[in-house]
């Protein structure tokens, strides 16, 4: 019976270090698109169109 229960504690332990990376990279491209969208949000604000392409101008 320990031997279950200490391989349901190690697959609990594999489990969790894998949801924290995962929330990791989530949050690390969540504030990668943050930061875009920041920076074109500065070029709206400063001539009334995006930089980030030739279309509207």
């Amino acid at each position: 019976m320990e031997a279950l229960e200490q391989k349901a504690i190690d697959q609990f332990a594999a489990i969790k270090v894998k949801v924290t990376a995962a929330k990791t990279a989530s949050t690390d491209l969540l504030n990668k698109f943050k930061d875009k969208n920041a920076d074109l949000g500065k070029n709206d604000a400063s001539n009334g169109r995006c930089q980030s392409c030739h279309t509207c101008r």
